[in-house]
Order: structure tokens, then C-alpha cells, then sequence
């Protein structure tokens, strides 16, 4: 079988859609390595994010430079060596995906080497191991101090994540220009929404931003603001989001995430329709089981 590279970069969800895809095509029988070197550059246009992924019982084996150079040449050594010389005596030739939330069936079906380069964001490429996914996604280290207590009121209520995503969406040019964000009116009807269906719902907040979602973010039945985790530990959130029992999430791959991972059969996910400012399709995004608003 092949050996693949797959670039990892972007926040704590992306990386865990380029992790899932990479994990996929392990399961088929490719070698694959994932390429580290964006937490290494300065930043540039894009938002530069750490990497988070070591928080997970997951096996991340590092790409080295020579493996990366060989695989942007779909394994050919000759054009890797050329490249090594000068890049313009062999252009590199990277898989990259079709557009933003779509799935390509043919990346299941690569049979070389690649460099694979992406976001790869839809369930589509690992719906095949979403069992042994969730179990690999677990954290390496049991929830402590707060994160712990707010975990036991999470698991004793039916509790209800909701997620606010501002941060880079409205500050980061590049960001702001591409990503909507989610307006109260959202909010409202989600809240609404699960209401109907969850009389008894006690909402935890999580923001990026708690004193718009403060200001903002209204509902009847019990809500508790989430503030306590940095960005450093971010993580925690996600963790705590995928004990809730349902969710409202925000254009965001980290609450996408904290949603996917919560094992609750009967969860409801309420998504945002729009994620991007070109109205791109969430039809491949979006699992068909939650409901867009």
C-alpha cells in the first residue's frame, strides 16, 4: 500500500478532521504520517493555532522532512531529489480537497503516495471507523478541579451544550471575510427548538467571547456559563461538551466535534445552516441525524 502525509494545521477541530481522515486511510492498509510543520511557522495570514491533539489516546506519528518532500512528489525519489535542489526544477503536487465541506470519494480510493492537503471536514471519510474513532478520542488524562465538577452537574442533568464562536470571526481579517457568525436570533430559535423537545434542559454555555454570549444569549430553564478554561486548555471544553446529552453548536469544527463525540443515540444537534460568507453547502458537513436552522 502507499505511505501518506497528511498536512495537519488549523484549531483543535480541524485537526481532529485531518486526524480522522488520516486514521481511515490507516485502517485500508496505507502507512500514514502527519506533517506538523504549520505549529512551527510564524504567523502569516492565517490564524496561527498550537497543536492540540497530544491530549488524546491518539498515535500521531510524526512526518520527517524527507518523508513530506517524497510524498508532495507522489513517491517519485528523482523529483524529491530535484526539488531538494532547487523547487522550480520539480513543482510539488500535493492532493488537495475539492472545496470547503466536500466529499471526495476518491481519496478513499488514492492508490499512490501523496501529500494530502485539506481540512477534509465531513464525517464522510470516517463514517467507516466512527466507533473505533470515538474510542481513540478519548483524553489521556481524567477531568480535574472545575472541569470535574462541572462534568458531574453535566452527567447528573439533561444537559444541553451551547457554543459560541466569535474569537477570529470578527477581529482576523482573513477569518472575518470568509466565516459568518451566529446572530442571537440563532440562538433563540435553537433554544426554542430544544426547549419543546427537552422541557427539562439545563444549558452550559461555552464562548470564545462570554460577554457577548452574557449580553446575548438568553433561555428560561437553567444556564451556566462555562468561563473557567483558557485557550491553553481548551480541550477541557470540548470535553465537557461531549458529556452533554444534546447541543446547539456554532459554525465551528470544535463544537461540530463536541457534538460528534457524544455517544448519546437520542442526541439532538441543532446546526447553523450558513457557515460561510460565500454560502457554501454544509450538505456533506452536516450528518443528516441533526437539524439545520
Amino acid at each position: 500500500m502507499s505511505t501518506l502525509v497528511v498536512r495537519l494545521n488549523g484549531g483543535l477541530g480541524n485537526q481532529l478532521f485531518q486526524f480522522a481522515l488520516g486514521r481511515t486511510l490507516m485502517s485500508m492498509g496505507h502507512t500514514v504520517r502527519y506533517d506538523l510543520s504549520f505549529f512551527e511557522q510564524s504567523p502569516g495570514l492565517h490564524v496561527q493555532r498550537p497543536y492540540e491533539l497530544g491530549v488524546f489516546n491518539a498515535n500521531i506519528e510524526r512526518a520527517s522532512t524527507a518523508d513530506i518532500r517524497l510524498a508532495k512528489h507522489q513517491g517519485s525519489i528523482l523529483c524529491a531529489a530535484l526539488a531538494a535542489i532547487h523547487p522550480r526544477l520539480a513543482p510539488e503536487r500535493p492532493v488537495t480537497e475539492l472545496a470547503d465541506f466536500t466529499f471526495d470519494p476518491a481519496i478513499l480510493r488514492i492508490d499512490h503516495d501523496a501529500y494530502l492537503a485539506g481540512y477534509w471536514q465531513t464525517e464522510k471519510y470516517f463514517t467507516s471507523i466512527a466507533d473505533e474513532l470515538r474510542q481513540v478520542l478519548t483524553f489521556r488524562k481524567a477531568a480535574e478541579g472545575p472541569n470535574a465538577e462541572v462534568a458531574q452537574r453535566i452527567m447528573r442533568t439533561s444537559a444541553v451544550s451551547i457554543h459560541v464562536r466569535r474569537g477570529d470571526y470578527v477581529s482576523h481579517p482573513a477569518a472575518k471575510a470568509h466565516f459568518v457568525t451566529c446572530e442571537p436570533a440563532y440562538y433563540s430559535a435553537a433554544i426554542e427548538r430544544i426547549v419543546q423537545r427537552i422541557p427539562e434542559a439545563h444549558f452550559f454555555l461555552f464562548a470564545d467571547d462570554i460577554g457577548w454570549a452574557r449580553e446575548n444569549i438568553r433561555t428560561g430553564p437553567p444556564l451556566e456559563f462555562i468561563e473557567h478554561n483558557t485557550a491553553a486548555s481548551s480541550f477541557e471544553d470540548m470535553r465537557l461538551m461531549a458529556l452533554c446529552r444534546h447541543h446547539i453548536i456554532a459554525n465551528s469544527s470544535f463544537s461540530w466535534w463536541g457534538a460528534w463525540l457524544d455517544q448519546h443515540p437520542d442526541k439532538l444537534v441543532i446546526a447553523p445552516r450558513r457557515w460561510l460568507r460565500d454560502g457554501s453547502s454544509t450538505n456533506d458537513l452536516i450528518p443528516l441525524s441533526w437539524t439545520l436552522l
